[in-house]
């Protein structure tokens, strides 16, 4: 497994990289102190499998980071990884391009059944989408064509997940069903 880890804060990228190494043995982690940079690694690197990117860096950041990933990557899973718990850049974060949205007061375990979904084909939805009542995000790609799209599958997923953590050592999986032509239609376990 590789893995690309794009945050400016060096303390933030070292305990993920720690955490996935820990968890995944062979685990190999590629650090970026901003986009640039990250985008120059996963230039560099074809090979990775996923990039967790944080939305408040220096230089080009935010939903534009997201998109600037996806259109040098189409096929490279995106997880978002910021303090923002905010339902609409939750939406936005989907639109742009990415698979999965986790703040950064989510778990380690949290963090890591994110990975475990987006890098099985499915979508990793905060908790917090489900608290608030929000309208769920909607994770499409749009490539040069105007042509949408599901990355990775090509397809929309059978399911999303959103886990929020109900102690220090578990946390509850909710699903959500998917009806005709839409990726969200409800909350129904």
């Amino acid at each position: 497994m590789k893995i690309l880890v794009v945050d400016d804060h060096a303390m933030v990228r070292q305990g993920i990289a720690a955490l996935l190494e820990r968890a995944h043995s062979g685990a190999v982690v590629l650090q970026a102190c901003d986009s640039d940079e990250g985008l120059d690694l996963a230039a560099r690197n074809s090979d990775l499998d996923a990039v967790f990117l944080d939305l408040s860096m220096p230089g080009v950041s935010g939903m534009n980071a997201v998109t600037a990933f996806a259109a040098l990557r189409p096929a490279l899973p995106i997880i978002v990884l910021t303090a923002a718990e905010d339902p609409d850049l939750v939406r936005q974060a989907f639109a742009a391009g990415a698979l999965g949205y986790v703040p950064k007061a989510a778990t380690s375990a949290t963090l890591l059944s994110a990975l475990e979904l987006v890098l099985n084909g499915e979508l990793f939805v905060p908790g917090l989408m489900v608290q608030s009542g929000a309208e769920p995000p909607t994770p499409w790609r749009q490539d040069s064509t105007g042509s949408r799209s599901m990355p990775r599958t090509g397809t929309c997923p059978t399911s999303f997940f959103a886990t929020e953590p109900t102690d220090e050592a578990t946390c509850t999986a909710v699903r959500f069903r998917i009806a005709r032509g839409s990726c969200w239609t409800s909350s129904d376990p």
